[in-house]
């Protein structure tokens, strides 16, 4: 690839990061991203460049930006984004039905090697994580808290191609701002208790009835929608 074509691919990776940053919870609606020159130098791009990306995320109603002393880019209550992934599910639902068989073999892979290698501190991380999403308060701090015990999961696997593959796929995966599972808690603890006994298919069965029930939720959401 010459570098012609990296340099018009940037903005859009660039922008994919920033947008997984959005639909994980850890920068919520309201949420400001850093300043233009800090996430210029953190992406070791140009200022050009980034602002690319960022008009990018603007036009699709993910965060507007505001100019003066206390402005920056702002994420939005992400309404539009809402209602374009509403439709676009309504019309085909094959590619979430595909991302969902991604984050299967990933998850369950991630759940299993958990099991058999977990150290005690990755214990904590994940019970942690459990913990928090059962007292989160708010739908964003409950998507935070979700993202993040699967994260601890493939961390706890060993692999970092494993822990990659996870956080891409949960960046692609937009869930709505008022859905969540009230069992997801449960869901958790059940593939937690798993890990902690070191039943690697335990482990993995209970990863891939969680994210079976999601896929059906999802499904039931759309279709009431």
């Amino acid at each position: 690839m010459n570098s012609d074509a990296r340099g018009q691919q940037m903005p859009a990776r660039i922008a994919a990061e920033l947008r997984t940053l959005i639909h994980t919870g850890t920068v919520p609606p309201g949420g400001r991203f850093q300043g233009e020159r800090e996430l210029a130098q953190e992406f070791s791009v140009s200022r050009a460049t980034l602002r690319q990306a960022l008009k990018v995320l603007q036009e699709e109603g993910y965060i507007e930006v505001r100019r003066g002393p206390y402005g920056g880019a702002f994420v939005t209550s992400l309404g539009a984004p809402l209602t374009a992934w509403k439709e676009q599910m309504a019309s085909d639902f094959a590619p979430m039905d595909d991302l969902f068989d991604f984050r299967v073999g990933v998850e369950m892979a991630a759940a299993r090697f958990a099991a058999e290698r977990r150290t005690d501190e990755d214990i904590v991380r994940m019970r942690e994580s459990t913990e928090r999403l059962a007292t989160a308060v708010g739908r964003e701090q409950l998507r935070l808290h979700d993202a993040r015990f699967h994260e601890c999961v493939a961390e706890a696997s060993g692999s970092s191609r494993l822990l990659n593959m996870v956080r891409e796929v949960r960046g692609e995966l937009f869930l709505p701002v008022d859905f969540l599972r009230d069992d997801d808690t449960q869901d958790h603890s059940d593939i937690l208790g798993a890990i902690i006994d070191s039943n690697p298919d335990l482990a993995s069965q209970r990863m891939m009835e969680h994210i079976e029930h999601t896929r059906e939720q999802l499904r039931k959401l759309v279709r009431t929608a």
